[in-house]
């Protein structure tokens, strides 16, 4: 993605910087029509919105990342490493606070495509028309070939007003939903609240790999399903780490990723395998490179935060689990992060303002 530069072993922190580039940088747009509201002509008897914006991600996503910006709002570790991120994903710090301040919960789902990936994030909060302008502006700097060269016009969708873009849409709900994305999947999403239909949603995909890393309890999740942009990235860290075949045979299975951030850090790693044959020999692998990999870091004279962490398998299933305390994770930001902070894209991030 533009703007963004990763080292392998910072990956982590890239998926969660991805997702906020989705959310909070771009370039100044104005222009986008209202999108508040019911119409008059709307039926006597309606669907509710409902209550858990999950189930209005419809479609069949690949990967999803859950967020709960209050609880990102209180951790001293991501006070301490925002700035990281914000240069590190070319992001102005006026767009993140603005995410934080207007968002409880944040969802950024994706899917592939033969026409490339797609996505579609939807904000839970207080928001208003401005809010949906500077959304809109948003996702028309991070796509701008999708947007076109005409202004935002409304579009009707049953009772629903959405503003459109080229390929690309914004509306606000109730004003405490905000779902902005590809316009065909925003359109599918409005459309699915009166018209709900038996197409897979990112609710089965959440109840499928969440439980096993407590994503209701996380500050946030990435859940991906084999294949999928997520999984891509994977295996390509893991490929550039020198674990090329290790990559291989995660990418090509549904994965979650549980993270709490708060003085210290912990994490939880679920895989689904083929079979618990698979499952017992990648364990192996993961035990070998970390062993290895945390001789090197001892080397470095770093804490083995690998060492750490706590490997099983249940039949098909695989499972990690780490926790880092405060101290080492100080020591981490010592020695570590004035190295990434200077590999980070030198750009210069327009903050997004509205008229």
């Amino acid at each position: 993605m533009r703007g963004m530069y990763c080292f392998s072993f910072w990956r982590p922190a890239c998926y969660f910087g991805w997702s906020l580039c989705l959310l909070a940088c771009g370039a100044s747009q104005s222009g986008a029509p209202a999108t508040q509201g019911t119409t008059p002509a709307a039926a006597a008897v309606q669907r509710p919105i409902p209550a858990d914006p999950l189930q209005l991600i419809v479609g069949a996503p690949t990967s999803l990342v859950d967020m709960r910006s209050e609880r990102l709002r209180d951790s001293a570790l991501f006070a301490r490493t925002r700035g990281l991120l914000e240069r590190a994903t070319c992001t102005a710090a006026a767009d993140v606070d603005w995410l934080l301040a207007s968002s409880q919960r944040a969802l950024v789902a994706s899917r592939k495509t033969d026409a490339g990936a797609e996505f579609l994030v939807l904000l839970t909060g207080t928001f208003s028309d401005a809010d949906a302008e500077r959304a809109l502006a948003l996702a028309v700097a991070r796509s701008p070939m999708r947007a076109g060269f005409n202004a935002a016009e409304p579009k009707q969708i049953g009772r629903f007003g959405v503003s459109v873009r080229g390929d690309l849409a914004v509306t606000v709900l109730e004003r405490r939903l905000l779902v902005v994305g590809v316009a065909n999947w925003v359109l599918a999403a409005v459309q699915s609240i009166d018209h709900p239909s038996d197409s897979p949603s990112a609710a089965g995909l959440l109840r499928e790999l969440a439980a096993a890393v407590h994503c209701d309890e996380r500050s946030a999740c990435l859940l991906a399903a084999a294949d999928s942009f997520a999984a891509d990235e994977l295996e390509r860290g893991l490929s550039e780490l020198g674990a090329k075949k290790l990559g291989r045979a995660l990418s090509s299975a549904p994965t979650a990723l549980g993270i709490s951030a708060s003085d210290s850090l912990q994490l939880a790693f679920l895989a689904q395998l083929p079979s618990a044959e698979a499952a017992a020999s990648v364990l192996e692998a993961i035990k070998s490179y970390f062993w290895q990999a945390g001789l090197l870091i001892r080397l470095a004279g770093l804490p083995d935060v690998l060492g750490a962490v706590q490997a099983r398998t249940n039949d098909a299933q695989l499972a990690l689990d780490s926790s880092v305390s405060a101290a080492d994770l100080a020591e981490y930001e010592q020695r570590v992060l004035p190295l990434l902070d200077k590999a980070a894209s030198a750009c210069e991030p327009k903050t997004i303002t509205t008229q």
